[in-house]
């Protein structure tokens, strides 16, 4: 905080005396809340509202950025699903599928034997075209994509 005297000059802003009988600055929180003091009891603020509306806008559209750019990076880094392997647990992380038709898929694939293509899925019980298209880019067949 600052101080103008009625000639402009600069001193340095003084509070209450302490105990010690020195002079204190006032509080952190009183600085940062009263940028500029004037001793008539008029403040006003260092920055004007319109360069703040701008800085606000700017940091916006920066977090947006950062946003947009992380979802799509996480978006590649999906965990691809062997459904020939997967155990029913692994299987209730494909989208709307839950442990009864993960079961379903086990129980398929032990008894017909591992299936031979991503589309083989949807011969059991529970899993039609929707739900196919949901988890079509996360299954696989083999070790490979």
């Amino acid at each position: 905080m600052i101080n103008l005297n009625r000639n402009s000059e600069r001193i340095p802003a003084e509070g209450p005396a302490n105990k010690y009988g020195g002079r204190t600055c006032g509080g952190v929180s009183e600085q940062i809340k009263n940028r500029l003091y004037i001793p008539y009891g008029r403040r006003f603020p260092v920055r004007s509202a319109a360069g703040s509306f701008k800085r606000c806008i700017g940091l916006f559209v920066l977090i947006a950025f950062v946003l947009a750019s992380g979802i799509s990076a996480l978006a590649k880094d999906e965990v691809k699903i062997n459904i020939n392997k997967a155990t029913v647990k692994e299987l209730t992380k494909l989208k709307k599928v839950g442990p009864k038709v993960a079961e379903k898929i086990v129980d398929f694939r032990e008894k017909k034997g591992p299936f031979k293509k991503p589309e083989d899925i949807m011969k059991v019980s529970g899993i039609g075209p929707k739900i196919f298209e949901q988890n079509k880019d996360i299954i696989i067949i083999g070790d490979k994509p």
